[in-house]
């Protein structure tokens, strides 16, 4: 995500939002979820998704430099 577009005015992700506010979510299509997100979410599920996603990318990275170190 890029950022968020509000009724009133762009704000940023730190911005607390009130019932009935509006966002429009900016995103970029290369975009993947980072460890900075657990700082933002609310929900125990969005928590854990971007969780699994971080273990699965670092997986993977292990198992690419194990094939490496292997090679070698």
């Amino acid at each position: 995500m890029r950022g968020l577009s509000g009724e009133r005015a762009d704000r940023s992700f730190a911005h607390k939002l009130r019932n009935g506010d509006t966002v429009e979510i900016i995103t970029n299509p290369n975009q993947r979820p980072n460890k900075d997100w657990l700082k933002f979410v609310v929900t125990a599920r969005a928590r854990s998704k971007i969780r699994h996603y971080i273990r699965r990318e670092q997986r993977e990275r292990g198992r690419v430099l194990g094939r490496e170190l292997l090679e070698r």
